[in-house]
């Protein structure tokens, strides 16, 4: 995602972190937080915004709204659907 389009030009020096990881990712559910840290040259960090959290189940609806998703990078895409595997273990 390029959040510089949502918060503007980064000070020169500055970066952008996304700080986005999994809390929790089992073969039941992957609870995901995501966090973006605007790093300023002397190393104060501010977060842009309240960690935003995401949950999937894995079940059939589950799958299919990851699969959906816009929010998440492919990568943890894959994370998740290569601990899950092939098939469904929540029941609807």
């Amino acid at each position: 995602m390029d959040i510089r389009k949502y918060v503007g030009d980064v000070p020169a020096g500055a970066r952008i972190e996304d700080n986005t990881g999994f809390d929790t990712l089992t073969r039941e559910r992957a609870f995901v937080r995501i966090q973006f840290t605007l790093i300023m040259p002397d190393d104060v960090r501010i977060d842009l915004a309240p960690s935003d959290y995401m949950e999937f189940q894995n079940s059939e609806s589950g799958r299919e709204l990851l699969e959906e998703s816009k929010v998440l990078d492919q990568k943890y895409k894959d994370a998740i659907f290569g601990i899950w595997g092939d098939e469904s273990v929540i029941d609807e």
